[in-house]
């Protein structure tokens, strides 16, 4: 900055010196106040050109965040906990020491974490997990500490002994922390959906507390009904168990189950001894249509991997002879493809009908492409043997992979096939041409581009090898079939609700090409089993759905939706006489205890806060950064310079007219 100075201040001295001085012969006063006038304005203007910078540095203390998460769910109400929970907080709040080294947040949580006080808190359920993520989110540069006010026990979202780690967190625990024994359904594993006549499986976890060894029968009921018991022994060095159960599906509908352990003598805590469970047992029985021109050794394998399931029939009949309906069937398999198939083929487009084709030696390609104008082939003269690969980026069902390259080839006659519409293929061929394709528009086919599949099957009668894998295979191809692209109606709900808890139902409806509709009455009809009481609600059309919101006592109901006058879907749920909250009454000391040791934290006692205050304060992790900013700034301010210039030439033109020079 100096020497931009100083070299403007130069350049106009040597330009006043050889313009006014040199050329002058003699030199008056007045040329001495005029040069420097002018020498002045020409210096100022060197310095707006040139414009000098000045490094300005400042400095600045950061202090390092303390975030203190209070929990406000339902279960800290109890046992007086709210009020040491706002003790802690009024205490750290009014801390002078803390408030020097730290910037203290307060942080409200229960099932969902409220960032300010705008956000609403749900308060029947508690998310450590989330709680301590969100801070972990959004406090992630800087070192930081998080007091966590809680009684540990959580009812949703994933484990919190597994949250995140960068910022430690130091658990206050409310409540009651005795150790006294305790046994308790932690957690069912079951699908959501089984078929009618299989048996489902259910995954049950059992937690025990205690010193002495025990054994107890886990039970599952279904409507007060003992259905299935088995025996689990928990000790003090075996505190967890999996209790494994298969369950028949025997009818139709929502099933409501309920699984306990036995209590232990003296327990306190026998709400969490049970934990209910649903299950909705689906109609798998399907007729399935198998149609053929001239027969062929691939019928008896379809037919016998469709009637491996029990609920499945597969009809056999000649494409020239069958009259029935079609839309009796779930799906279709053309064996071969011709001219006395077009008929067939235009129904099953028509009325939207899964089917599969298989090219069999007699297949007439230019025929089926004439059908399905979205594929086109390139056929050989001559039959060629073909090894099957599978693809890896098909997505549109889950299978556990074959051994391709010990099976049999297979014969086929297209040396290529094009598809002009989205497809997915499940198998290949060495020049990777497409084998078997499946695609899933307003309805589900496949093609199989080759035959002699049977003698894989054979293949798998003579070796015995992953015969239950290869099964299993071709019945998810089968369950593809059978089941429809995309229900026009689509229902969602839950079927067990604890009490308190907010109940919402929503649907969405679409027309016959798939489009959203939102302009329908839809009316919901909820009617009690318990005192056949009914009540209406309206469906709100709201994010692309039709929902309605509300809470209701608890027992068994069922409900029916109304579209524009007309009984469109129907369900079932119940609600608990018990909320999520009301499971667990004493504190989750272990839970909490590992949760600071993995975060580099420490657990306290309410009556431990000065403690808790000693470390955070004498913490190295945590002392006020000083930090400093460098900014270059103008040297100059413009407005002061151009107002200089304009006085100085101003002063030395009166002064050169005072002399006669204008």
């Amino acid at each position: 900055m100096i020497l931009t100075i100083f070299l403007a201040l130069l350049i106009s001295s040597v330009i006043v010196y050889f313009f006014y001085w040199k050329t002058k012969k003699q030199a008056g006063s007045y040329l001495w106040l005029s040069s420097i006038l002018r020498g002045l304005a020409l210096f100022l203007v060197l310095l707006l050109i040139f414009d000098p910078k000045i490094e300005m540095v400042s400095e600045s203390i950061e202090k390092s965040n303390l975030l203190v998460l209070l929990d406000q769910s339902s279960s800290i109400q109890k046992q007086n906990k709210d009020s040491i929970a706002a003790s802690l907080k009024d205490n750290i709040q009014e801390d002078k020491d803390l408030n020097r080294k730290f910037n203290i947040s307060f942080f409200l949580f229960a099932k969902n974490l409220a960032l300010s006080e705008k956000d609403s808190l749900e308060v029947n359920g508690t998310n450590i997990h989330g709680a301590i993520s969100g801070l972990n989110d959004l406090f992630a540069n800087n070192q930081n500490a998080i007091v966590l006010i809680t009684d540990g026990n959580q009812n949703e979202g994933v484990n919190y002994i597994y949250a995140p780690n960068k910022i430690p967190v130091y658990p206050v625990i409310l409540g009651d922390t005795s150790t006294s024994f305790d046994i308790s359904i932690h957690k069912v594993n079951v699908n959501k959906y089984s078929f009618k006549g299989q048996k489902f499986p259910v995954e049950v976890f059992v937690q025990y507390d205690g010193k002495q060894p025990i054994r107890r029968a886990v039970k599952i009921f279904e409507n007060k009904r003992q259905i299935a018991q088995e025996f689990v022994d928990l000790g003090p060095n075996l505190g967890s168990a999996i209790v494994q159960f298969k369950i028949e599906s025997q009818t139709v509908g929502n099933h409501f189950y309920s699984v306990s352990v036995d209590q232990i003598e003296g327990e306190k805590d026998l709400i969490n001894n049970a934990s209910p469970f649903s299950v909705t047992v689906i109609d798998e029985s399907a007729k399935v249509l198998l149609l053929y021109k001239q027969l062929h050794p691939d019928m008896g394998f379809w037919k016998r991997m469709i009637e491996l399931n029990q609920q499945r029939e597969v009809d056999v009949a000649s494409v020239e002879s069958f009259s029935g309906e079609l839309t009796n069937y779930k799906f279709v398999i053309l064996m071969g493809f011709d001219s006395s198939f077009n008929l067939i083929y235009k129904k099953l487009i028509d009325n939207k009908i899964n089917h599969l084709i298989e090219t069999i030696n007699g297949t007439n390609y230019n025929v089926l492409s004439s059908q399905n104008k979205t594929i086109s082939f390139d056929e050989s003269p001559i039959s060629i043997t073909i090894k099957v690969f599978e693809s890896n980026n098909f997505s549109e069902i889950d299978l556990n992979p074959l051994e391709f390259e010990k099976y049999p080839p297979l014969i086929s006659k297209i040396k290529k096939v094009s598809f002009k519409e989205s497809h997915e293929v499940l198998w290949k061929d060495e020049l990777e041409n497409p084998i078997l394709v499946f695609q899933n528009k307003n309805f589900r086919s496949v093609y199989l581009f080759a035959e002699n599949i049977f003698q894989w099957q054979t293949y798998h009668g003579l070796t015995g090898s992953q015969k239950n894998n290869f099964e299993d295979y071709f019945d998810g191809i089968i369950q593809f079939l059978q089941f429809q692209y995309n229900d026009q109606v689509v229902l969602d709900y839950p079927k067990i609700v604890f009490k308190d808890e907010k109940i919402v139902i929503s649907l969405k409806v679409f027309d016959a090409n798939f489009n959203l509709s939102t302009n329908d009455d839809m009316i919901l009809n909820i009617i009690s089993e318990n005192d056949t009481s009914e009540r209406k609600l309206p469906m709100i059309f709201k994010n692309n759905k039709y929902q309605s919101n509300f809470f209701l006592a608890p027992g068994k109901y069922n409900f029916k939706i109304q579209r524009n006058g007309n009984l469109e879907k129907t369900g079932s749920f119940q609600v608990l006489d018990f909320s999520a909250e009301d499971r667990e009454t004493a504190s989750n000391f272990k839970d909490l205890n590992q949760l600071a040791i993995h975060t580099k934290g420490e657990l306290f006692m309410p009556y431990q806060l000065d403690s808790l205050k000693s470390i955070l304060l004498k913490s190295n992790s945590f002392k006020p950064i000083l930090s400093e900013e460098k900014e270059e700034q103008s040297f100059i301010d413009i407005k002061w310079i151009l107002g200089l210039i304009a006085l100085s030439l101003t002063l030395d033109w009166f002064l050169r007219k005072s002399q006669g020079f204008y």
